[in-house]
């Protein structure tokens, strides 16, 4: 049964996002665009940061692209349950046997072909038509490393997911915190040009972790810099995993009993 949801799950996500060639096309051009304003960003205002060790284009390609997994994996049991909420299925999965937990769990999982596709997709318009430079090795890191935080980073989808199942609301608010963890990991400037207690915060999350993990790795092709923030991952997966699953279960609790008083915005 799993190997059967899992391919089911698989080719859902796909066809969700892949539905004809003009999807296809409207998704190049769309990647397109957004790396002609990080080039061109990073051509008007590259030489006010000169010591990244890497180009402008470059430090924000790789925040880009390394934190897409965590990004997508934020708001994707959100938006797993909603979508199964609107065509009635939720609340059917409710009263079986199966796990909702593991559920979700194995539908996230199943956007990472899809994700890596993406990946990919830039940074082969990148090297094609913006001079990127990057070697096979800085690909292979940057698709394989956010792997290693992919329990944090559902986990933190859990949470938002929690917050939903109580209150009924929560969904315009995702966006919002998501772009700002991505800014305080230093995906668009270095932190250096925050606030000291900004770059406390920000560094200490686990978006940060990652992020540092693999531009230091791509500055010096040293794995060691990635081992030691795989320890820092691992230490937020743990806190991760035993957070969502205990707050989940509560809220599930209490949509059972309460899911009459709220609409839900779907």
């Amino acid at each position: 049964m799993l190997s059967h949801l899992s391919k089911h799950f698989l080719l859902l996500d796909l066809k969700t996002y892949y539905t004809s060639y003009k999807s296809i096309i409207a998704q190049i051009i769309g990647a397109f665009l957004s790396l002609s304003i990080y080039y061109y960003t990073s051509k008007a205002f590259g030489d006010s940061f000169k010591d990244l060790g890497v180009s402008y284009f470059v430090f924000v390609l790789v925040g880009e692209l390394s934190l897409y997994l965590a990004s997508t994996m934020f708001d994707f049991p959100l938006k797993t349950v909603k979508q199964w909420k609107s065509r009635g299925i939720f609340d059917y999965f409710l009263t079986t046997k199966i796990s909702i937990f593991n559920l979700i769990v194995l539908r996230s999982i199943c956007t990472i072909p899809r994700i890596f596709i993406q990946i990919l997709l830039q940074i082969i318009l990148a090297v094609s038509f913006f001079n990127l430079d990057i070697s096979f090795t800085d690909v292979v890191v940057i698709m394989i490393f956010p792997l290693f935080s992919l329990p944090i980073f559902i986990s933190l989808g859990f949470v938002a997911l929690s917050i939903f199942l109580f209150t009924g609301r929560g969904n315009s608010v995702l966006g919002y915190i998501s772009t700002g963890l991505s800014v305080l990991a230093g995906a668009y400037f270095p932190l250096s040009v925050l606030p000291g207690w900004l770059q406390r915060v920000g560094i200490s999350t686990p978006f940060a972790q990652l992020l540092e993990g693999i531009r230091l790795f791509i500055q010096t092709n040293e794995f060691s810099h990635l081992f030691v923030n795989t320890l820092s991952l691992l230490t937020w997966n743990i806190l991760g995993i035993v957070l969502s699953w205990f707050l989940f279960q509560k809220a599930i609790r209490f949509y059972k009993e309460n899911h009459n008083r709220y609409t839900y915005d779907l």
